[in-house]
């Protein structure tokens, strides 16, 4: 028997969240559902053994460029809101 995983391809398992890759916004999209299933923390990792050293740093710079610094600012303002609904 076939496991499920060889079943469904990479693109499927993106649009569901269950993997974080892609661009910026599939990233963050992912993210989101797993956000919005109760998960407070995720640990990422990268195929870095079979895939060029270059475009390894690019993917990093490019996740920490655009989807941590989205990240960070959701929080502050998520963090700016409750201060506001407290006051």
């Amino acid at each position: 028997m076939t496991a499920l995983w060889n079943q469904i391809d990479a693109d499927t398992l993106v649009e569901r969240g269950v993997l974080v890759a892609g661009n910026p916004e599939t990233c963050l999209r992912s993210i989101a559902i797993h956000e919005a299933a109760g998960v407070d923390e995720l640990q990422l990792l990268m195929a870095a053994e079979t895939v060029p050293h270059d475009k390894v740093m690019s993917s990093i710079e490019m996740f920490g460029r655009h989807v941590i610094a989205e990240l960070k600012r959701q929080k502050r303002r998520a963090s700016a809101a409750r201060r506001a609904a407290r006051a």
